[in-house]
């Protein structure tokens, strides 16, 4: 089970093992409950559904099922309550479709309960729903961008709402997410055009210097 003063390493380790002993072995059931709504699907991206499991090590996990034009895909986030909230465990991988996942090319993307607390009061929404399902539904997508500054790595997820913005150690690859920001909280000189991919790149070492600061 998931507490506290886990190192990074050890909650991947748990992570993973919770994927491939409990989690993984969900999708064919899935499969089978979606079938004959992706025989049906005309390929846009629509939440199909949102499942609950427990692992046998006793962590929560949110499956989410996907329809796009890749057909049915899933998204895997373990949800681990705290005094302060709840802290979200993503999984991501190089790989496309879950078959071809191995323990060496997953990357876990934490977000704290700050990051949702953020995400809702700047998202201004009335949650019908936990701000974290909502999040997930809506935003655990999009381009991961990486900027070494003065011996750190800052991170961030450009969202379908706004900018997840966090730290990353590579080489253990995994992901922290401290905050969340609207495109409108950027300044002129935090955007630069990347042509060859046509996409918006955010350099947020000066925000996250600011954000660290205000919540020393």
């Amino acid at each position: 089970m998931l507490v506290n003063n886990m190192s990074n390493l050890e909650i991947k380790k748990e992570l993973i093992g919770d994927f491939f002993e409990s989690i993984l072995s969900k999708k064919n059931g899935l499969d089978k409950k979606y079938k004959d709504l992706l025989a049906k699907h005309k390929g846009e991206d629509e939440i199909a559904g949102l499942h609950y499991y427990s692992s046998k090590r006793r962590n929560t996990w949110l499956v989410i099922a996907y329809l796009s034009n890749l057909g049915l895909t899933y998204g895997y986030i373990c949800v681990r309550p705290s005094s302060y909230g709840e802290i979200c465990y993503a999984l991501s991988s190089s790989e496309i479709f879950e078959r071809n996942y191995l323990p060496t090319n997953i990357t876990i993307h934490e977000y704290s309960p700050h990051f949702f607390d953020r995400y809702k009061e700047r998202m201004n929404i009335d949650f019908n729903r936990k701000s974290y399902e909502y999040y997930f539904m809506h935003n655990n997508y999009g381009e991961i961008y990486e900027d070494e500054q003065k011996g750190g790595n800052y991170s961030f997820v450009k969202t379908a709402h706004g900018y997840s913005l966090g730290y990353s150690s590579l080489n253990e690859k995994y992901f922290k997410y401290n905050t969340f920001i609207t495109p409108n909280m950027l300044r002129k000189n935090q955007f630069k055009e990347y042509l060859d991919s046509e996409i918006e790149y955010v350099f947020i070492k000066d925000f996250i210097e600011i954000h660290n600061k205000r919540n020393s």
